[in-house]
């Protein structure tokens, strides 16, 4: 049985809307998940209490909207008020948002409910999530084999024009798909492999 923490955005927004599940029971079921595997990850470095408390309240309403009853997380470099936006950062860490930024509030006006901040690099400056107020984010897949090896094997398989043989494409267009809240990274064969050989390619999938 496929649980409510692996669905897709659309099937919990058609469920949702048609009643045959709440918000609340999307929320419940992601934060179970969350709490099994986030000390591991590290991937979100506040987990919303009132998350739940906010499905019901949606539940008790239309439940209209392209999000009904979907969960997201907002990142810590992007403004959500009342709570920090710190950019990883330890001395804005108690730098509370004034006011939620058009992105996020929009998602919140679909029906979707905010369940946490999630890990940044400092200041979104570098490519793997690491900083010194929250840590590194580890690779759900692998954790062995975090992101930080991008720039270990892009180093190794790149030429003097600055673009990656496994993908054929400059290293920007890394930058530019991890803001849209995907992750597109290449990983050697194995650790003592030469340049020469192709790595894999991996997207995943971490949040909406």
């Amino acid at each position: 049985m496929t649980e409510l923490w692996q669905k897709s955005a659309v099937e919990i927004s058609k469920m949702v809307s048609s009643k045959e599940v709440s918000a609340e029971e999307v929320a419940k079921s992601h934060l179970e998940r969350i709490a099994q595997v986030n000390p591991r990850l590290n991937a979100l470095t506040l987990v919303d209490s009132e998350s739940v408390e906010r499905a019901k309240k949606f539940d008790q309403g239309s439940r209209l909207g392209k999000l009904a009853g979907v969960v997201f997380s907002s990142k810590i470099n992007v403004d959500h008020k009342g709570y920090p936006t710190d950019d990883g950062l330890t001395f804005q860490a108690d730098a509370i948002a004034p006011s939620t930024t058009p992105v996020i509030s929009g998602l919140e006006d679909a029906g979707g409910t905010m369940i946490g901040r999630s890990n940044s690099p400092a200041m979104a400056l570098r490519i793997h999530t690491d900083n010194a107020l929250h840590g590194a984010t580890l690779n759900p897949f692998d954790q062995s084999n975090n992101s930080r090896w991008i720039k270990w094997w892009c180093r190794r398989c790149c030429c003097n024009r600055n673009v990656c043989r496994c993908t054929r494409k400059r290293h920007w267009w890394f930058c530019e798909v991890a803001s849209i809240q995907l992750r597109y990274y290449c990983t050697p064969p194995d650790r003592g492999s030469n340049a020469n050989h192709e790595g894999k390619h991996h997207i995943a999938k971490i949040h909406i």
